[in-house]
């Protein structure tokens, strides 16, 4: 069930938020744009992003809207900006068709860190507000971030990549994305044991993770020996590139040392390449293609790479639907 506000009680509730937080703003969670509530209709705040508020320039890696928009339910999450600490509650609601998410920001500031006794000393060389800033660094971090081997993790995809690709519909530019399978992963598994295969899965991350360019692109553990890589504003060359030189890498470190053992790693690539062109009316299709589609076509790609032998690399492009 949706826990959420219904778009008709908006217009009387915000001011009950507005009293009770310093920001009450309405935001469209996939499009990254601030709505401005006017009668009973939205209207976009032209050249303006919600993640413009933090001064950042880029989408915020941790969005609690976006998660709370697909998992339909309100969540919370604290953020710091300019040494202060802010409380971010997302509640989702939605107008037809149009994703939509209350944001209630509040600065907590002083009841985070003056309850700390330790507020006017240093704690190993750190203040308090320091310390408190890298807890809270470090609780985003749990929420989006695979612990085993610190890419992202499934839960960042699914809320991240649908933005990624209404983001090429609306700028024209094209979006790449990678599927990666470690090659014969059972087998390090069952011959050198679990605690080799996460070795393995160490090394094949640090491969994939120092071959692509931040911000534009990030990379994340799918789940098992699966990874994920997106590429915003690449075309199918520069993906491709990008993947032959994650081959590349494996290939060119030989015999890797995982647990006791040393095994060659190799990597099935598929890569998949949205090329839609900028729409005349600057608007998103009905039937544009959405993050499931993308990732099973790049899934498609990389099990062709498989039956072509391993440690191959498939790419196709498309328009979407």
């Amino acid at each position: 069930m949706w826990d959420f506000i219904e778009f008709s009680d908006l217009k009387q509730m915000m001011p009950r938020f507005t009293s009770i937080c310093d920001i009450a703003r309405v935001v469209d969670p996939i499009r990254k744009k601030v709505m401005n509530l006017e009668g009973e209709s939205l209207k976009e705040y032209d050249g303006f992003c919600c993640y413009d508020y933090w001064n950042r320039g880029e989408v915020c890696y941790n969005c609690v809207s976006s998660r709370a928009y697909i998992e339909k339910k309100i969540l919370v999450k604290l953020e710091i900006i300019e040494d202060t600490v802010n409380l971010i509650t997302a509640i989702p609601t939605q107008n037809g068709s149009l994703p939509l998410v209350v944001e209630l920001i509040k600065d907590i500031t002083d009841s985070v860190v003056t309850s700390c006794p330790e507020y006017e000393n240093k704690v190993n060389g750190f203040s308090s507000k320091g310390s408190a800033s890298r807890l809270i660094a470090e609780l985003n971090d749990l929420a989006v971030k695979d612990h085993l081997t610190g890419l992202y993790n499934r839960r960042f995809i699914d809320t991240r990549l649908e933005s990624d690709i209404v983001q090429a519909y609306l700028t024209g530019k094209p979006l790449s994305v990678m599927f990666i399978d470690a090659d014969n992963f059972k087998t390090i598994n069952s011959e050198c044991g679990h605690v080799a295969g996460d070795d393995a899965l160490r090394v094949m991350a640090s491969v994939i993770k120092s071959s692509i360019s931040e911000p534009d692109c990030w990379a994340a553990r799918y789940g098992g020996d699966e990874f994920f890589v997106s590429m915003n504003r690449h075309g199918e060359s520069d993906a491709l590139k990008t993947a032959e030189a994650i081959k590349s890498s494996l290939e060119n470190r030989g015999h890797v040392k995982i647990g006791e053992h040393s095994r060659k790693l190799s990597a099935s690539i598929g890569v998949y390449t949205l090329s839609v062109g900028l729409d005349e009316n600057n608007g998103l299709p009905a039937n544009r293609i959405t993050a499931r589609d993308l990732i099973s076509t790049a899934d498609g790609c990389m099990y062709k790479a498989k039956e072509q032998g391993r440690n191959s690399i498939v790419s196709m492009t498309g328009k979407g639907k």
